[in-house]
């Protein structure tokens, strides 16, 4: 069909944006080194003050009890730090009440430690708590062999004590995610989501071009699509931590949900598109109706920049213009393909050429109706989660 050679190539980066994200990289993790820094020195002088002040012997133990449970807690983005926030939470409320059981009853040695250790495992998961197991498990050794090291703390005390200093520790870790640098999981997935669709813009015009297919082009083509898989696979990973966030800011996923479902399937549709045998369809095809896939295919391509732009930057002012431009070649296209299957023959053309004719177009139509899917979503999104 058309020839985008001149268009299709990857661009190498220059040094000059190989340095910027270099930097930029890390710059993200000097402020998570600095972020961790500070909780952990902030929960040491609290759970050392806070000991003092019960005049407790082991103050040393609850100020690093309490600076292990701010490092474990602080994440990444706000989304993880709410989850291991929680899942400390209920470890060491679990292993703090099964620690002292246990330990008062079944003293400490190594049988009753391995013993204690099961116990709780099979109890984490028989509550669905696999995720808290491990925290749970360290909270009953830590109470097991600590008490004995302070034989004159008595057990509930002291059991008492490790959970209010993994409180203390769960609480900084919090308001330091919040107050120093916060940087939230939605980001990242919008960010991911502004990549795949930078991406799915050049697999669309790769995929129709119906004239060119070069090695250059499948290399290419693949170098892309792989791309697309990992974001994927990125945003799943996140989903969990996107929720909360959403939940804290008492707004909802659906939105998400959606957004993430049609672009997933405008991508299953282009590389659908891509996998077809499309030698037989330039003889097929007309000069109106190849000029009329010519104009979708570049309607196509904007409207998956225009989406990307209006992910990464909060900007949605071109979408009236964007959703204007692809209906009307859309629907160009459609009037179009109607008048060449009412003039055209296809007698001339075995089965396989004529179901790859079809699934062609029905691939081209899938990818109109989720970009037309995903337009309205955007301003929502926008508004929501970054303005």
């Amino acid at each position: 069909m058309f020839n985008h050679s001149t268009r299709t190539d990857k661009p190498t980066p220059s040094i000059i944006s190989k340095t910027y994200w270099r930097l930029k990289l890390i710059n993200v993790e000097l402020k998570r080194a600095i972020k961790v820094g500070f909780a952990a020195a902030m929960s040491l002088f609290v759970g050392v003050w806070f000991s003092s002040i019960f005049e407790r012997p082991d103050t040393l133990v609850s100020g690093l009890w309490c600076v292990v449970s701010a490092i474990v807690v602080l994440q990444a983005h706000l989304g993880g730090t709410y989850k291991a926030a929680w899942q400390r939470f209920l470890g060491v409320l679990i292993g703090s009440v099964l620690g002292c059981i246990l330990t008062s009853y079944f003293g400490s040695n190594p049988m009753s430690l391995g013993a204690a250790i099961t116990l709780t495992m099979i109890i984490c998961t028989f509550f669905k708590l696999q995720e808290s197991v491990r925290i749970a498990c360290l909270t009953v050794a830590v109470i097991m062999v600590l008490s004995g090291l302070r034989p004159e703390i008595p057990l509930f005390w002291f059991g008492l004590f490790r959970f209010m200093d993994s409180c203390m520790g769960i609480f900084i870790a919090v308001v330091v995610a919040h107050s120093l640098w916060p940087s939230e999981a939605t980001d990242k997935i919008r960010n991911n989501l502004a990549k795949i669709l930078t991406s799915l813009s050049k697999l669309f015009e790769i995929s129709m071009d119906i004239k060119t297919d070069s090695e250059r082009h499948n290399k290419l083509f693949q170098a892309l699509r792989d791309d697309v898989y990992e974001n994927f696979e990125n945003n799943k990973n996140l989903l969990d931590e996107v929720n909360l966030e959403q939940v804290i800011r008492q707004s909802t996923m659906e939105d998400w949900k959606i957004l993430i479902h049609s672009i997933e399937n405008a991508f299953d549709a282009i590389i659908t598109l891509k996998q077809l045998q499309k030698s037989k369809l330039l003889q097929m095809l007309d000069e109106p109706l190849l000029e009329k896939l010519k104009n979708f295919t570049e309607a196509s391509e904007g409207a998956f920049q225009s989406f990307s732009r209006q992910l990464e930057t909060g900007d949605d002012r071109q979408t009236v213009l964007i959703e204007y431009d692809l209906k009307s070649t859309y629907n160009s296209l459609q009037e179009d393909l109607v008048r060449l299957r009412g003039n055209r023959t296809t007698r001339q053309f075995d089965w396989k050429e004529i179901e790859s004719f079809f699934v062609f177009f029905y691939s081209i139509g899938i990818v109109a109706e989720e970009l037309f899917r995903i337009e309205p979503l955007l301003p929502n999104i926008i508004n929501e989660n970054i303005k």
